[in-house]
């Protein structure tokens, strides 16, 4: 029954789509909406999104969901533990619809990433006086929320970011467990790290990237190719390699893109973007 649901919900949502429909997204641990407002600028439609933060979800509605009525303004404005706040909860009380198979195409989101990076593992330590304190952090289980509202929407691309050291938590890939789940549910799927300042954005940003594409769609998720070239300061190497550590070279889910070449047109400044 319930592959007969997936299935019927996957060809409504690619005719829809052939029929000039746009990709609707949900956006989880959304912030303010910064993945959402790139995904907006792309023509994706922004369905709504869960934030734990109430002035950060009360920012999220204001810049998407500004200009419709009251209540719905209302609905999208109220914070909500993605914990407690089950995909059923968020189908009724955010969607208010009951039918999910075909609503949802894109799913996005970064997790909180303090228990993973090493700043943040550094100020656990510190706060608990305890060296292992970040594995105890309940904020390193949060992806498995994640993976229940994949695994009830069943869209047809998920992506999420993070920081690198995901790729090496407590000595463990977290990366490749939530990528063999993702498998296990019918995803094709992969992973990198990629630098913000490579893509035209004024910060040496170094960030872990997932992408995972419905099996059925049969296309192999990648990612884009570097369109700027800056020397990286030689701790981000360093970041990189630490981050690497735990990757099975046997298994093709990391993706290693190639580094920048020296002719791409320089990497942009924060005066060439702020400047005018």
């Amino acid at each position: 029954m319930a592959s007969t649901q997936i299935h019927g919900g996957l060809e409504e949502k690619l005719a829809r789509l052939r029929a000039g429909g746009s990709l609707r997204v949900i956006d989880l641990f959304s912030g303010c909406g910064g993945m959402s407002l790139g995904l907006q600028r792309a023509q994706y439609t922004i369905l709504g999104g869960i934030e734990v933060n109430q002035q950060a979800i009360q920012t999220y509605a204001r810049n998407f969901f500004k200009g419709v009525d009251e209540e719905t303004f209302e609905i999208h404005s109220a914070s909500h533990n993605i914990r407690a706040f089950s995909p059923q909860m968020f189908l009724h009380e955010i969607l208010r619809t009951e039918h999910h198979e075909s609503l949802v195409d894109v799913i996005v989101g970064g997790p909180p990433c303090q228990a993973f990076s090493r700043i943040g593992r550094a100020k656990l330590r510190a706060v608990r006086q305890d060296s292992g304190a970040y594995l105890a952090d309940e904020r390193s289980s949060l992806y498995l929320h994640y993976l229940a509202y994949v695994d009830f929407f069943r869209p047809l691309a998920v992506l999420m970011e993070n920081v690198p050291d995901i790729m090496n938590y407590g000595g463990k890939n977290v990366a490749e467990e939530i990528a063999l789940s993702l498998e296990e549910m019918g995803y094709r799927c992969r992973y990198t790290i990629l630098n913000t300042a490579h893509y035209g954005i004024p910060q040496l940003r170094q960030r872990f990237y997932l992408i995972a594409i419905l099996d059925a769609l049969d296309t192999d998720p990648c990612f884009p190719e570097p369109t700027h070239f800056v020397r990286v300061p030689s701790g981000y190497e360093s970041a990189h390699s630490v981050a690497r550590k735990k990757i099975d070279p046997l298994h093709t889910r990391y993706i290693e893109l190639s580094h920048p070449l020296h002719t791409l047109p320089p990497a942009v400044t924060v005066r060439e973007a702020l400047g005018d």
